[in-house]
C-alpha cells in the first residue's frame, strides 16, 4: 500500500489508537466482541478518513473479528467435546488467542505510530494486496 504516501502525525496517532484500543479491549473484556468495535470508535471520531488510518483500522477490525470467530468456534466445539474431557484442550486455546491478538495489536500499533505500513499475519496481506476496505 505504501505508494509514496506519507501520513502526518495525527493520522499515525489515530492508527496507533485503533490498534491500542483493540488490544486493550481484548485484554479487558477477554476477547468478546469489543475488540472488533474499538477501532471503529477511532474511525468514528476521526475528522478525515485518510488512507493510512483506514488501512490500519481495516486490519485491526478484520484481525480482531477473525479472533472472535475462532474463539466462538472453539467455545462451541470445546463446550460440546467437554463431555468427553477432550474439549478442555480446545477451551484452553481461547485465552491464548486473546492474548496473542492483544500482543499483535500492540506491536502493529507501535509500528503505526512510527508511520510504518505494518501488517497482521494473513489478514494484513489480504488487506494490502486486494485493498478492498470493509470500512471507509
Amino acid at each position: 500500500m505504501d505508494s509514496g504516501y506519507q501520513p502526518d502525525a495525527e493520522e499515525m496517532q489515530q492508527a496507533f489508537h485503533a490498534h491500542l484500543f483493540a488490544g486493550l479491549a481484548a485484554i479487558l473484556f477477554c476477547g468478546m466482541i469489543f475488540p472488533v468495535g474499538a477501532p471503529l470508535l477511532v474511525m468514528a471520531m476521526a475528522k478525515e478518513k485518510r488512507p493510512f488510518m483506514l488501512y490500519h483500522i481495516n486490519q485491526a477490525v478484520i484481525f480482531q473479528a477473525a479472533i472472535f470467530v475462532f474463539n466462538s468456534a472453539m467455545g462451541i466445539v470445546g463446550g460440546i467435546l467437554a463431555i468427553f474431557c477432550v474439549g478442555y484442550l480446545l477451551l484452553a486455546l481461547i485465552p491464548i488467542a486473546v492474548l496473542g491478538g492483544a500482543i499483535f495489536a500492540f506491536v502493529i500499533g507501535s509500528g503505526a505510530k512510527a508511520g510504518a505500513w505494518n501488517e497482521y499475519p494473513v489478514v494484513g496481506q489480504k488487506v494490502l494486496r486486494e485493498w478492498k476496505p470493509a470500512f471507509t
